[in-house]
């Protein structure tokens, strides 16, 4: 991602085959629009951030989110025709919550018909996830992550980044796990990014909170970034 792209991987990965909260049935569209919150801690403040994304099986021309007062607009950018995102960098990060309350998304399609729907953003949070060691592993070409298990967390996901630019993006791993290894094979490498050895990168572990009572799709509530932890890729 860019980093929000490989969230978006993870979301692709997840939700197999998409089950849509809106339905145009009379040109059978389908789309789901979710927002949810970022949580970091800063140099010993708590940042908050918003961002969304919307998946459709329709082309998008352009989707437009507005806060629940109307006093914030949101223009959602293009990773495909059918999948926009917001996200608003390191610039976006607060130490106020996002307002909680109805998100409003325009959906303008290719074909010239609109659609509105909501998404619930409430002020409920998730803590960083406390990171304990990354180290080289005994099997030589990999690394193994250990993390303090986050009682809020649905899933987690592990992200590994040069300076800022995040070159690896795991799938969602289950909370019944607080140790991974990444091999400098697996999959999730942003194409032609694995590492070499001597390598300087750091990790950052995300939590996830998933919004309650949804049985046919996952959507985010709040999702928490570690602090970097810095290592070097092994030999």
């Amino acid at each position: 991602m860019t980093k929000k792209s490989f969230i978006n991987f993870l979301l692709l990965t997840f939700s197999l085959g998409l089950v849509s909260s809106c339905v145009d049935l009379d040109v059978e569209k389908e789309y789901l629009a979710d927002v949810y919150m970022l949580v970091k801690v800063e140099g010993g403040d708590t940042l908050y951030a918003v961002e969304s994304y919307i998946e459709s099986n329709a082309n998008l021309d352009s989707v437009i989110m507005k806060s629940p007062d109307g006093s914030k607009v949101f223009k959602l950018k293009p990773l495909s025709t059918g999948y926009f995102e917001y996200s608003g960098g390191k610039g976006a990060f607060s130490p106020q919550k996002p307002q909680a309350g109805n998100y409003t998304f325009n959906i303008y399609f290719e074909d010239g018909t609109t659609q509105t729907t909501i998404d619930n953003l409430t002020d409920k949070i998730i803590d960083p996830v406390q990171v304990n060691d990354v180290a080289a592993s005994e099997s030589g070409g990999s690394i193994v992550v250990k993390w303090q298990k986050n009682l809020k967390a649905n899933y987690y996901s592990i992200k590994v980044y040069k300076k800022d630019e995040m070159l690896f993006s795991s799938g969602f791993i289950d909370t019944v796990y607080t140790a991974a290894t990444i091999y400098a094979y697996s999959g999730g490498w942003a194409t032609n990014k694995n590492p070499g050895a001597g390598d300087s990168l750091n990790v950052v572990v995300n939590g996830m909170l998933c919004e309650k009572d949804l049985t046919k799709y996952i959507e985010f509530q709040a999702i928490s970034l570690s602090e970097k932890k810095p290592f070097v890729w092994p030999e």
